[in-house]
């Protein structure tokens, strides 16, 4: 199974993964922006980091949005490929398109996204909103990202054409109408952006093994399977996740990435490169993510031990980096049909 590596057994690539920097209003401590440029600084040079949510502070205050910390941090770091976490429980799927498209945009093709969907009152309640049955949450996520996709294609590649002569932006048979009609959720488009330069941006869900109920639904949508340390560590249950996966008439299309742990209270460069290659020596993987979890500090040993794959021109995109095929609108596949 080669599962998003090339033929040629390309190196594993090795990235990071990182809570969103959290709010602390404390006078003594630095305000949002400066610890944002703070973070560019360090992760400048990385081929790939992924944004997970933050913790919340010491008097339960919220942390900033990962996409809105890729968002900023995009412009201060070509060439990095950055996968914020993007909750979706109680967005609307428009908004959500048009925000990530957006990235893709701004980092010229580096944008991932891993949606997720929670039941928690908190989340409800941040967002002013019911809370969802926790039965239905698989089903409101497949909803949500196919209405994403679908927003995604109702631009065709060569829509954008920037007619000087005519004042035209864009071709208008180019554009397409969409209304999307699930159980759980209702949209409509075209969306307000322009295809992102990947087609579809690289869709990254995790699943802890075989047995999850979510992987059937990670294999029919997601591009990317994130897959926790422990899975990686335990050969029989690695065994049978790749079988599913394989097995799956998308596994041409699937790119697997494993997690290493590094949210040790005293990291050595010793232990960190030892997880790093244990991980590496899976031939199934496209990529490992270093996680520090919550403590930053650790953020200068990983950076320093030289384990992470720095950015280079070989992958202009996302999914080049992770051997991952670009998709074809959908309105062209029917045009090509007819």
């Amino acid at each position: 199974m080669t599962l998003g590596r090339s033929t040629d057994d390309a190196p594993t690539v090795v990235g990071l993964a990182l809570m969103s920097p959290g709010i602390d209003r404390s006078a003594d401590r630095p305000d949002f922006r400066t610890a944002a440029l703070h973070l560019a600084d360090v992760l400048t040079g990385s081929s790939l980091v992924l944004l997970d949510e933050p913790a919340a502070g010491p008097r339960g205050e919220l942390g900033i949005d990962p996409l809105t910390v890729a968002a900023f941090l995009a412009p201060l770091l070509p060439g990095t490929s950055l996968v914020p976490t993007v909750e979706c429980a109680y967005w609307e799927p428009f908004f959500a398109a048009n925000l990530v498209a957006t990235l893709d945009h701004s980092s010229s093709g580096h944008a991932g996204w891993s949606p997720l969907v929670r039941a928690g009152a908190d989340a409800a309640a941040r967002m002013g909103a019911t809370q969802l049955d926790a039965s239905t949450l698989l089903d409101f996520e497949a909803e949500f990202v196919d209405a994403v996709r679908q927003l995604w294609d109702s631009w065709e590649d060569d829509a954008v054409i920037k007619d000087g002569e005519t004042g035209l932006f864009f071709d208008v048979p180019r554009l397409h109408h969409i209304d999307f009609v699930g159980t759980h959720l209702r949209t409509r488009g075209p969306g307000m952006t322009p295809r992102p330069p990947q087609g579809a941006v690289p869709t990254v869900m995790a699943v802890v093994g075989a047995g999850d109920p979510r992987l059937a639904t990670a294999l029919d949508l997601a591009d990317v399977l994130r897959l926790p340390a422990s899975l990686v560590d335990d050969a029989v249950e690695l065994a049978a996740l790749l079988l599913a996966v394989d097995s799956h008439p998308r596994a041409d299309r699937i790119a697997l990435v494993a997690t290493v742990v590094a949210d040790d209270l005293e990291l050595t460069d010793e232990v960190l490169r030892r997880r790093v290659a244990d991980a590496s020596a899976h031939a199934e993987l496209a990529a490992v993510v270093v996680d520090v979890g919550a403590r930053a500090e650790n953020l200068a040993t990983v950076v320093a031990s030289g384990v992470l794959t720095a950015a280079t021109a070989d992958a202009p995109t996302l999914r080049t980096l992770l051997g991952l095929p670009r998709p074809i609108n959908r309105f062209t596949r029917m045009e090509v049909a007819s």
